[in-house]
């Protein structure tokens, strides 16, 4: 089968029709991470939000795919903390597209990180402007 393109704006837009088409199977298969890992590599991350599952479960940020936890182990529960900025809890659904987002969790096998911490920014910052939010830089618990 031969593809042409007539104008680069139309094969811009056949590209990214294909792109999207190809990453869609991707959010609708993602959910909250229910089951535990014990070999995950810790990460710790700013970026903008891109893109947010229907669900609500996932974010993708930075290129990365960012998984709510909502899970028991050993009988405690462990769910994603959601704050802004000062460290107050808040609802998921105040994140939008092309909110600002301090991350921390790890990276799991299937490279999709597991989110301990969504920080909610007011602005982009830089990594060096971490220190100006105190609440980024603790690690409280997340057993809920």
């Amino acid at each position: 089968m031969k593809i042409s393109c007539r104008n680069i704006s139309g094969c811009a837009l056949v590209v990214l029709g294909l792109v999207m088409a190809l990453s869609i199977p991707r959010i609708a298969q993602a959910e909250k991470l229910r089951e535990f890992y014990k070999n995950w590599t810790p990460i710790e991350f700013l970026g903008r939000v891109d893109r947010i599952s229907p669900e609500g479960d996932t974010l993708f940020v930075n290129e990365k795919l960012v998984v709510l936890v909502d899970l028991v182990y050993q009988g405690k529960h462990y769910a994603t903390n959601i704050k802004d900025s000062d460290g107050e809890k808040i609802n998921f659904g105040k994140i939008k597209v092309g909110s600002f987002v301090f991350i921390r969790g790890g990276v799991l096998p299937d490279n999709r990180v597991g989110a301990r911490d969504i920080f909610l920014l007011p602005k982009q910052i830089l990594n060096k402007e971490i220190k100006n939010y105190p609440a980024l830089t603790q690690a409280g618990s997340w057993q809920h």
